[in-house]
């Protein structure tokens, strides 16, 4: 067992990161690595053509000012391939939906990926990926962010699963009474096959909480998978700790459907705590797939060209103040 202590940028709270093998549902022996550096790309990224640390492709935003402590940023798009882009602010954000759109048609995946990152310290970067392994098909993104001024703290964890499945391992431990006083959210998550592109079954990324002894430990599980669930494939999720007294409420709400599902949300800033879409019978290629959630409503795809597969789908978000 390894223990890591990393300190909030906001009122250098210490807090401790636990970190230990854990066993997949595939039965990987597999380990959460909490990140020296932001971000893992394949050997081949840097063959897309111009430096990522500017802003191209075609982009818009818009700020969306709540109140004085809550800023929720819309960021929309059109790209092949994997983009980045930087910009000057200077807190944690905390995702708060994405979509992704083909163009043309619908595709096998290679990779998938949102998040809104501090890059080595210096500025916050947006990182979106939605390709084949060819990465040579034009898609539309859009990406929701909302600021978390009070974050205890933020880390991205890493691993790799080398038969595919899910990876469920501990990220964080709380030692007191009563129960912890931070709330997990998502910032960001990159998930990509090892080699080759595939059809998808689920894409999921949640956490769930354990009492082992004394210590409540915090679980981080993912899923990127076909319905075989054998493909090796790396996950990067990205989260954060934001403390209950700034959380209005926490909500869940699960369903199926086949083609765009909209639903009203009990929440004026969601941000996402868990997400859970896969396809009820089989796996497919994917055309449309986001979750996005604004004030009272959220909206759901999970789809290929023709949305006429049921896929089931789970939502967790928390309302921050």
């Amino acid at each position: 067992m390894k223990t890591r202590s990393i300190y909030s940028m906001f009122g250098g709270i210490i807090v401790s990161i636990i970190l230990f093998v854990s066993v997949a549902a595939a039965g990987d022996n597999v380990i959460w690595v909490e990140d020296k550096k932001s971000s893992f790309f394949a050997a081949d990224d840097q063959t897309h053509g111009e430096p990522l640390w500017k802003s191209y492709g075609t982009e818009s935003s818009k700020m969306e000012q709540k109140n004085q402590l809550s800023i929720r940023e819309i960021l929309s798009g059109s790209w092949k391939g994997l983009y980045g882009t930087n910009f000057s602010k200077k807190v944690h954000y905390g995702l708060g939906g994405f979509y992704f759109n083909f163009k043309k048609k619908d595709h096998e995946i290679k990779r998938f990926m949102a998040k809104i990152e501090y890059f080595l310290g210096t500025f916050y970067a947006l990182w979106l990926d939605f390709s084949d392994k060819n990465s040579d098909d034009e898609y539309s993104w859009k990406i929701t962010g909302q600021q978390l001024l009070h974050a205890e703290w933020a880390s991205s964890f890493s691993t790799t699963a080398p038969k595919g499945g899910c990876i469920d391992g501990p990220i964080y431990e709380y030692n007191g009474q009563p129960d912890p006083p931070i709330e997990p959210v998502i910032i960001g998550f990159n998930f990509s096959f090892s080699a080759g592109d595939h059809h998808i079954n689920a894409i999921s990324v949640r956490f769930h909480w354990k009492w082992q002894g004394n210590t409540k430990r915090l679980f981080l599980k993912a899923c990127f998978q076909d319905k075989n669930a054998d493909d090796a494939y790396r996950a990067e999720i990205i989260c954060a700790a934001i403390p209950k007294s700034i959380i209005k409420n926490v909500w869940s709400i699960n369903g199926e459907g086949k083609k765009k599902i909209e639903k009203h949300i009990p929440s004026v800033n969601p941000v996402f705590q868990a997400f859970d879409l896969r396809f009820k019978s089989g796996d497919h290629h994917l055309d449309q797939a986001g979750v996005l959630l604004s004030t009272n409503k959220q909206e759901i795809w999970f789809q290929d060209k023709k949305p006429d597969d049921t896929f089931k789908y789970m939502v967790t978000g928390v309302d921050v103040q």
